[in-house]
């Protein structure tokens, strides 16, 4: 009896041995793994370093052409209101010239229409 409760208690030992071993090598392949990545993205910042002071200044020129779009604001404005009056002005005189053209196609319509009905006009 003694011995049979001994050898289940080393078979459940050698079981929960047998599945820490397996875990700790699993747990060594991740800690390897993870090592392989640390390696890569520290080799990539290394190859990235160099960039950072082309980054600042592109980041600096932007800044500056912001601003300078900002204080261009009211000149860029007031050269748009000056071509939507132009535009405005140049649309009207078509409109006058399309009407002046229609009543001078009636006034030329209506002086043949009295000439050929024979109506003179003193």
């Amino acid at each position: 009896m003694f011995t049979t409760t001994l050898e289940k208690k080393l078979k459940k030992l050698g079981q929960r041995q047998a599945t820490l071993e397996s875990q700790m090598i699993v747990c060594s392949n991740q800690h390897a793994e993870q090592v392989g990545h640390n390696r890569r993205y520290d080799d990539i910042v290394h190859e990235l370093k160099p960039l950072v002071p082309a980054v600042r200044e592109l980041t600096e020129a932007v800044r500056s052409l912001k601003q300078k779009d900002a204080s261009d604001a009211p000149v860029i404005t007031r050269v748009q209101n000056n071509f939507t009056t132009w535009d405005t002005i140049s649309e009207v005189a078509k409109r006058l010239g399309a009407i002046g053209g229609m009543i001078a196609l009636l006034i030329s319509a209506g002086y043949g229409l009295l000439n050929l009905l024979g109506v003179t006009i003193p």
